[in-house]
C-alpha cells in the first residue's frame, strides 16, 4: 500500500496520468519490516510499447523497490501500467 501511494503521488506531481492496471507480475517480501523503519522507493519503467489493440496507449513495465533506513531492500514488485500515448505531430 506504501509502495501504491507514493507511485500514484509521484505520477501526479509530474502530471503523468494512468489508466489503471491489469495487476502484478511479481511481488517479493524479501525481509520484515519493523515500526519506526524510515522507507524509500525507487521505481524504475524496466519496458513500454504502444498497445496492440488500444492505439491511443501505452503499456508499461515497472519495478519498485522499497528500501530500509539500512539501504536494504526489503520489498519488490514487478507492474503493468497502462498509460495515455501522446499523439504523434506531423513532421
Amino acid at each position: 500500500a506504501i509502495s501504491m501511494r507514493m507511485m500514484v503521488d509521484e505520477f501526479q506531481r509530474i502530471g503523468l496520468t494512468t489508466l489503471g492496471s491489469p495487476g502484478l507480475e511479481a511481488i517479493n517480501f524479501l525481509k520484515p519490516v519493523h515500526p519506526g523503519d524510515i522507507l524509500t522507493a525507487e521505481l524504475v519503467l524496466l519496458e513500454r510499447r504502444p498497445s496492440n489493440t488500444r492505439p491511443d496507449r501505452i503499456i508499461a513495465k515497472l519495478r519498485t523497490a522499497i528500501r530500509n533506513q539500512n539501504d536494504e531492500v526489503v520489498w519488490t514488485a514487478r507492474h503493468i501500467g497502462f498509460f495515455p500515448r501522446k499523439p504523434v505531430q506531423p513532421a
